[in-house]
């Protein structure tokens, strides 16, 4: 799975970097992520951790690559897990949460945040996080935040982590274009 899981991520690299990169397709935004979600509904449930997502209303569709979308989503749920599950090491009693919203944003934005319970990570850290090859875990490769800053970034998005430090958990903020058009 984690050979398989980077390999995805960077065939999503290179279709980027040829320019050839996934087309925008018309997808439902809360059913996309609740089936990604679900993807990981077994492991969540092994390790407690109670995952919500909460869509505005006024979110429906949106036009965008939807697989590199599903996959920062994926690895967003997957890094949650594994900074809950490092902080319930030492912390039993820690609540495994991760909530996903989003909200409307300013000019034909949405605003996408993925909270976790976990361990959290140094704010000294969160600058650099999204680099290629940088990464807060021991089994880490550093592909996934920086695949996802990659595909933000190439529809015109952004992306930040924001971390209060150890054990005060994290969130991923990621701002997207409700709508891309493909371009030939």
């Amino acid at each position: 799975k984690g050979v398989e899981h980077i390999s995805d991520i960077v065939r999503i690299q290179q279709e980027m970097a040829r320019g050839d990169a996934s087309l925008a397709v018309t997808f439902n935004l809360l059913s996309t992520i609740k089936d990604t979600a679900m993807m990981q509904e077994d492991l969540n449930n092994k390790y407690r951790i109670q995952l919500s997502v909460d869509v505005h209303p006024d979110l429906s569709d949106v036009v965008l690559p939807q697989n590199p979308f599903v996959q920062m989503i994926d690895n967003f749920i997957k890094n949650g897990r594994e900074a809950i599950i490092e902080r319930q090491q030492s912390d039993s009693t820690a609540e495994g949460k991760i909530d996903i919203s989003v909200t409307p944003g300013m000019h034909d934005q949405l605003i996408l945040r993925v909270r976790d319970s976990g361990i959290g990570v140094d704010p000294r850290k969160l600058k650099e996080i999204f680099k290629h090859g940088v990464t807060t875990k021991e089994q880490g490769s550093g592909f996934g935040l920086h695949s996802a800053s990659t595909f933000a970034q190439s529809i015109g998005g952004t992306i930040e982590m924001k971390s209060e430090g150890k054990n005060k958990g994290a969130t991923m903020v990621v701002k997207l274009p409700i709508e891309v058009s493909n371009q030939s």
